[in-house]
């Protein structure tokens, strides 16, 4: 993994699962996620990314949200 990585944009790549992006959480330094235009139904893998101060999760497919955000 590349450490010092800010802003991450993995938009349009058909991702359906969180989880499968929830190993990020190790990138320490990951402010930005951009996970637009992909076919996300849920979120939860997503909140694992604690360094996160921007999330862009728009059209996707999501339709609730966790309370333990």
């Amino acid at each position: 993994f590349c450490l010092s990585l800010r802003k991450l944009d993995l938009s349009h790549n058909c991702i359906k699962h969180s989880k499968s992006v929830a190993v990020l959480r190790h990138l320490s330094s990951l402010t930005q996620l951009n996970l637009s235009n992909n076919e996300l139904t849920e979120l939860d893998g997503v909140f694992q990314i604690q360094s996160l101060n921007v999330l862009d999760v728009s059209k996707n497919r999501v339709s609730t949200v966790s309370t333990r955000i």
